[in-house]
């Protein structure tokens, strides 16, 4: 790699500062890096990430896991996750195959209704799982 030096007078060549800006910004856009490529950069106000673009609620949701011995006629789900706002008291219900389908589940609740801030549940092993927390 060619390195750049610097003027005797202190003052960095036009070159210079083209490979500092190049440099800096193959280091630093590693999070997200888009398909398009739009030149010239432009100031955003909103992510083109749907994940990071989640609507926050600001009230506690409870959950729970409801197990059927008979499935569903449409799908043939087995379990259900049930997310209640403790204010709200708004109600919403995911089918569900296996227990082990809690963290997809989540995420569409998370997508279709919004982040709460707080996730109050029983200490199921399902519900206490790193990729619940990592969610």
């Amino acid at each position: 790699m060619d390195v750049p030096l610097l003027d005797t007078g202190g003052q960095v060549k036009y070159n210079t500062m083209q490979y500092i800006i190049k440099h800096t910004l193959d280091c630093t856009t590693q999070f997200y890096r888009t398909t398009n490529g739009r030149l010239p950069m432009r100031r955003y106000h909103k992510t083109r990430t749907a994940a990071l673009r989640a609507r926050r609620l600001d009230e506690a949701y409870s959950t729970d896991t409801v197990d059927s011995s008979v499935p569903a006629i449409e799908g043939g789900k087995t379990s259900a996750q049930v997310f209640v706002g403790v204010k709200s008291k708004y109600a919403s219900v995911h089918g569900m195959h296996s227990v082990s389908e809690l963290p997809e589940v989540l995420k569409d609740f998370i997508l279709d209704t919004g982040a709460p801030h707080t996730l109050i549940s029983d200490n199921h092993n399902a519900e206490t799982s790193e990729k619940v927390k990592k969610i």
